[in-house]
């Protein structure tokens, strides 16, 4: 099965477009958010990203005209439940004016992660997912380069 749109269509409850395109989920949003049409694009998008297993998600955004503060929270929720189900997440496309807005009105963007457009939110995933992964940091307790037994560690405990 190829990566490639193997899963396409409109959500039949939420009016958001989902498409599987090289390996990302992609949520093509409509220009009216309502809160109905927000929680039912938070179950479906759960749903097709478990189904297809998708490990990077974009929000396409360029076809919202208005963001409210409360829909960008609601919005910003789903991307953490992506999140926790392993998907990496990017809101593209938003318009200046929408972000000028947010911004203005205090609104915490957090963790999220913008880009342009599509194509943009599509090359920085691609980039991560081909990134070799980051070592987390390791605790200095429990790591040493040095065998404990060796007398020549112990800070002068030893007299030699």
């Amino acid at each position: 099965m190829s990566d490639d749109f193997s899963l396409s269509g409109t959500s039949g409850r939420s009016g958001v477009t989902l498409n599987l395109f090289r390996g990302c989920l992609v949520a093509t949003l409509p220009a009216d958010l309502s809160g109905d049409t927000l929680a039912l694009f938070r179950h479906d998008l759960l749903d097709q990203l478990a189904k297809a297993r998708a490990k990077r998600v974009v929000f396409d955004c360029a076809g919202l005209e208005l963001l409210d503060p409360e829909e960008f929270q609601a919005l910003g929720k789903v991307a953490a439940m992506a999140g926790l189900l392993g998907a990496s997440v990017i809101l593209a496309g938003l318009r200046p004016g929408i972000v000028a807005s947010l911004i203005t009105m205090g609104e915490d963007c957090g963790k999220l992660r913008g880009a342009l457009n599509l194509d943009d939110a599509l090359q920085m995933l691609e980039d991560a997912a081909a990134s070799p992964p980051v070592d987390e940091p390791k605790d200095m307790d429990t790591v040493s380069d040095v065998p404990k037994d060796d007398p020549n560690t112990t800070g002068g405990d030893h007299v030699g």
